[in-house]
């Protein structure tokens, strides 16, 4: 069962080390994008789409995947509305919180099958699948803030906190920052997207996720 744990401390403690969890989730949607490429984001005729779903997801908002399991023969926790453009559908309204679920959640998956090629509304598979006594294991996406969301300021505060020489240099990582930022803009602006651009706008990821890899692990 997904769920969220929070420990309760004052809240301008919590607000300062919001690296904490912060800085993973940037990395962890890096290499979300670098699993993605040739499958989504860097595609033949698609690419101008790619670039910008990298570069929203870095500037404007990022959706954060998540599981949650259902044991067989209890309530899926939540209802439904209708299949929306993301080719999901999202979550109206929550009677088990504690299995993680929020109001606007997106509900992308259930047992490996991709909700937009169900034969039937997800509440009708979902009660079916319970009547053959299946438990529920289902995919869903949390809008939340951008990747690179004031990221320079929290590593400048987690390098403070942690004071670990051995970590990258923090003014190489932030300028990397703000060259995978520049690249993924003009990227996406561009009308029609070269093979070239696309490479530079993945090297760019992979440097950063590279550069992340070593802060992530000890912040975590």
């Amino acid at each position: 069962v997904w769920m969220l744990v929070f420990e309760l401390q004052p809240h301008s403690a919590a607000a300062a080390e919001v690296w904490r969890s912060d800085i993973p989730r940037a990395l962890k949607g890096l290499q979300r994008f670098q699993q993605q490429w040739e499958s989504d984001i860097n595609v033949e005729d698609r690419a101008v789409s790619g670039a910008n779903m990298v570069r929203e997801g870095l500037s404007i908002k990022y959706s954060d995947i998540f599981q949650v399991s259902v044991p067989p023969g209890e309530s899926l926790g939540c209802s439904v509305g209708g299949l929306i453009n993301v080719g999901g559908v999202k979550v109206t309204g929550v009677s088990r919180p504690d299995l993680g679920w929020e109001v606007g959640d997106i509900i992308t998956a259930v047992n490996g099958l991709p909700v937009k090629t169900l034969e039937e509304p997800l509440d009708i598979t979902v009660k079916n699948l319970k009547k053959n006594g299946s438990a529920l294991s289902l995919v869903a996406g949390r809008e939340g803030p951008p990747l690179l969301d004031n990221l320079e300021n929290k590593l400048k505060a987690a390098y403070v906190a942690i004071d670990d020489g051995n970590l990258p240099d923090l003014e190489e990582v932030q300028a990397k920052i703000g060259d995978l930022k520049v690249q993924a803009a003009s990227t996406a602006s561009a009308t029609s997207v070269s093979p070239e651009a696309m490479r530079r706008l993945r090297s760019e990821i992979d440097k950063l996720a590279k550069l992340l890899g070593p802060i992530a692990k000890t912040v975590a």
